[in-house]
């Protein structure tokens, strides 16, 4: 399955209480197999999560603006922001084995929850913001991983390829 999304998706507060089919987020997965979303609109959870993934593996690269939690399940799931993207809410990565790819450059605000691999690439600069929590290994494979004062990356193993860690922020 594939979902591509160039406009404006908003969830519905009030179909959840009106009777009406539950509504959890403005995007709601539970199928299993995988699912590709590629948003270059908008996606606003408007008080729900903007995406939430009961069962599945989903990949979801954001080069839009995605407003409310992203909650994925207990899948394999990937995150990918690209430049002059936005996510503001949490990225829990539920279960699974989770991947976090940075390709390029931007600003990388959100907090996220269960992720296992980060992988930084491309030329450019990513900057890292809140608690980045990886279970696994962050790795740097080419351009600049930077740790804002404000940012914290957490993780038992980084790895500096043929990139560039920089910043002042915490790594540990």
């Amino acid at each position: 399955r594939r979902v591509l999304f160039r406009s404006t998706l908003r969830a519905s507060p009030e179909a959840r209480s009106s009777g009406t089919t539950p509504t959890t987020a403005a995007i709601y997965i539970d199928r299993a197999g995988s699912t590709e979303i590629t948003n270059s609109g908008q996606i606003i959870g408007d008080g729900l999560a903007a995406i939430r993934v009961a069962t599945g593996n989903v990949s979801l690269t954001n080069s839009g603006a995605i407003t409310g939690d992203v909650v994925f399940g207990p899948g394999d799931d990937m995150y990918a922001p690209k430049t002059g993207s936005t996510l503001l809410g949490t990225l829990d990565a539920g279960g699974g084995n989770n991947f976090l790819f940075l390709n390029g450059a931007g600003d990388f605000a959100t907090k996220t929850l269960n992720f296992t691999l980060m992988i930084k690439n491309g030329a450019g600069t990513w900057t890292l913001h809140n608690s980045q929590a990886i279970s696994s290994q962050a790795n740097i494979l080419d351009g600049v991983l930077r740790v804002a004062p404000d940012g914290r990356l957490q993780a038992p193993a980084v790895g500096v390829v043929s990139g560039v860690l920089a910043g002042n922020g915490a790594v540990d």
